[in-house]
């Protein structure tokens, strides 16, 4: 998706359908909403308010490289900071609403993500068009109560459901951007020129702020994500992702690149994990859908 003004003058939609053979993948559409193709790229938009959705293909597309219940998955939790499973347990962040996630990617083989984050548009309604301002101070609770209430809001099917995005779904997203972006760096690296040190020149040329990370926006706005994974065993608190450092880049830390370079570990940067209180409203947290068809 090139940028919103394009996205908004550019809507050519073809014809609603339930479901629609897709590079090979058979796609549930939900019902009043029409679907357009980006180059390889899958969109659905509500016609009642305008939100955008992108299809992620997970099986067949990812690396199985997550962990889903300590099995390597493609739609497992990725850790993109060089620990990995040590900190997925009920003492740091643990899933607590992936279960229809994992149905989703099981029956279909990937899952909906709007494109935009939430935005108030002139009337104080919420959608996920790139209209409007964004929301960027909300309590879980109503940013859940919100996400979750979307699909009944507008009538569009009763064979979906909405949620804010699991930890697994966001990772699922981060690691398609990262393999889209390798792909890029294995083929325009110069001779001598180190991986990481590619991947931080090409990936800083891109601008992303501007065009997106392939086909999703408002990744690299600086707002954190709140998302439905907790962090310690009391629930208080939640995961988020992107903030401060959601940057596109590998770090720049030698150890680091090295790392990288023998795939240890990653270390990158957009798909860092915090965390704050449910019961707070501080700002710079928004949030996006996720859309799966049940």
């Amino acid at each position: 998706m090139k940028t919103r003004k394009a996205t908004a003058e550019r809507r050519k939609f073809n014809s609603s359908t339930e479901q629609l053979d897709f590079n090979g993948n058979t796609i549930p559409i939900p019902r009043n909403f029409r679907w357009f193709q980006e180059e390889n790229d899958l969109f659905i938009v509500n016609q009642e308010d305008g939100s955008i959705f992108k299809w992620i293909q997970v099986i067949g597309n990812l690396r199985k490289n997550g962990l889903t219940e300590g099995i390597k998955t493609e739609y497992g939790r990725r850790n993109f900071d060089g620990i990995f499973e040590s900190k997925f347990n009920d003492n740091y962040f643990h899933e607590t609403c992936d279960h229809k996630f994992k149905e989703c990617i099981k029956k279909y083989g990937g899952f909906y993500i709007s494109v935009y984050k939430a935005r108030y548009e002139k009337d104080e309604r919420i959608t996920y068009a790139g209209i409007g301002i964004l929301v960027n101070s909300i309590k879980y609770d109503n940013a859940k109560k919100i996400a979750t209430n979307y699909m009944l809001k507008y009538r569009a099917s009763n064979n979906y459901t909405t949620d804010l995005p699991c930890g697994a779904a966001m990772d699922c997203i981060y690691e398609y951007a990262f393999e889209m972006l390798e792909k890029e760096v294995l083929k325009k690296m110069l001779p001598g020129e180190r991986k990481a040190d590619a991947w931080n020149r090409i990936s800083k040329a891109k601008r992303y702020e501007e065009i997106g990370v392939y086909g999703i926006q408002d990744l690299l706005t600086g707002e954190a994500e709140l998302t439905t994974e907790t962090y310690a065993s009391e629930k208080c608190h939640v995961a988020v992702r992107n903030g401060t450092r959601g940057l596109f880049t590998i770090c720049n830390d030698d150890y680091e690149k090295q790392m990288f370079e023998t795939g240890e570990a990653i270390y990158f940067e957009l798909g860092c994990r915090n965390f704050i209180s449910r019961d707070a409203a501080f700002f710079g947290y928004g949030f996006r859908l996720m859309l799966l068809p049940v």
